[in-house]
């Protein structure tokens, strides 16, 4: 039913999928394939969003973006510089990078931000692997950097 081009189809919930058709996020239930929820989302243009604590968390240029689902209500906006990858999430917090060399961590729950780290001879491509002691970025130029989430802290 959704010509091209589809966009992202998470798992959401473990029962229904986010879908990107243009410019609006379908809820459909996995196993019928039935549409649930129609969500316009014009601003939502970027990599594919991240899902966790009920809500999905997008980026478009310069911005990372909050909406919670299903209601598909926009929570939070928080401008960010640069080129965003798709954001990572664990424990609370979001990890994104930029292809201009930044990475900056920031709190789920509001949008603040815990930390920004520039690296500005390394464009950041990817999506940032975050573990329990750090984060693992790849650069454009072929390295892999390794960054504390404590500050004077190594993974």
């Amino acid at each position: 039913p959704f010509p091209p081009p589809l966009l992202f189809p998470l798992l959401f919930e473990g029962e229904r999928l986010l879908l990107r058709h243009r410019q609006r996020v379908f809820v459909v239930e996995a196993a019928s394939g039935k549409v649930l929820q129609e969500i316009p989302c014009p601003e939502w243009l970027g990599p594919p969003p991240v899902v966790a604590e009920g809500m999905a968390f997008a980026c478009q240029e310069g911005a990372l973006m909050a909406f919670r689902f299903p209601q598909g209500t926009k929570v939070w906006e928080k401008a960010l510089e640069g080129t965003l990858t798709r954001p990572t999430y664990a424990d609370g917090r979001l990890f994104v990078a930029s292809k201009e060399g930044r990475l900056f961590i920031v709190d789920a729950a509001t949008g603040e931000t815990q930390r920004e780290m520039a690296f500005p001879a390394l464009p950041l491509v990817g999506v940032p692997w975050a573990e329990e002691d750090g984060v693992y970025l790849a650069s454009a130029k072929g390295h892999v950097l390794a960054v504390g989430l404590e500050p004077g802290r190594g993974p």
